[in-house]
């Protein structure tokens, strides 16, 4: 048995993260996660890949919805939950096409002068599909606008793993994962199929290779080389860097939630 550490929601794809004690599960992942995205001139998603900047964004959780500031800044937007009109679009997000809404020129703006290049919000439209790889999921699963998987999971002996190897430690803000369980053993998640609750059910499908965004300070958006070059002396895998596990909602009650403190059994591979 393992037991939940930590909560994660990412409203806006790239940006700051909100850590939170309990949380409504949909079949998609967290309820809210990743509904939003920052795309570019030719309506592809930018991410902090591209601009680092993004890592600046800060979002706090309010009753009318989310309230979005860049680092110490006093100028503040505010999104609501779930956007009630806007323009539809096809964006790009990887290798699909998918259906947003966008249109609001205010938003836009503080973006734009936030990173310092023209940018849209747009919303994931509620008309809109997007199935995950199909080769790692035998039924059809959807995500909004993760980079492949509704959940990312992770083990904290992994990160603790980590940390020892690294001359500064870092926080889990750098691998941006949903759900954090409490483990002994380092990379323990890797072996595990599934993780069982009395009110769902989850399916570790794909371990995550990381990428650079794992690389940038997420207080300061200034980027180095760790914990890539540390991670890459022993968790590569065919030219691949892998930390924490992509994950599906196989089964769930209505009105299920996750919450720190949670038990999940775990279902380790034959």
């Amino acid at each position: 048995m393992v037991s939940i550490s930590h909560l994660f929601i990412y409203p806006i794809k790239g940006c700051g993260g909100v850590a939170v004690q309990q949380w409504p599960l949909e079949r998609t992942g967290l309820r809210h996660d990743r509904e939003w995205m920052l795309i570019d001139e030719q309506d592809r998603f930018i991410s902090q890949r591209e601009e680092p900047k993004m890592a600046l964004c800060r979002i706090s959780q309010h009753t009318d919805g989310w309230h979005i500031r860049f680092d110490e800044s006093v100028n503040t937007l505010k999104l609501p939950f779930k956007p009630e009109v806007g323009m539809p679009i096809s964006v790009r997000i990887w290798d699909d096409q998918v259906e947003g809404i966008t249109g609001w020129s205010e938003s836009d703006s503080f973006f734009s002068n936030a990173i310092g290049r023209d940018v849209r919000l747009v919303y994931f439209s509620t008309q809109g599909h997007r199935r995950v790889d199909p080769r790692f999921a035998t039924q059809p699963h959807f995500t909004f606008f993760s980079d492949g998987y509704p959940i990312l999971l992770a083990g904290s002996a992994s990160l603790d793993l980590l940390n020892s190897k690294l001359p500064v430690p870092i926080d889990w803000d750098r691998f941006r994962p949903n759900i954090v369980v409490q483990t002994l053993e380092a990379h323990i998640e890797d072996q595990w199929t599934s993780l069982a609750h009395q009110h769902f059910q989850l399916l570790l499908v794909k371990p995550c290779a990381r990428c650079v965004v794992t690389t940038i300070d997420q207080r300061t958006a200034l980027s180095g080389k760790e914990p890539l070059r540390t991670l890459a002396g022993y968790r590569q895998k065919e030219n691949k860097i892998l930390f924490g596990m992509n994950t599906l909602i196989a089964s769930m009650q209505p009105e299920a939630h996750l919450r720190v403190g949670d038990i999940l059994d775990p279902e380790g591979k034959d």
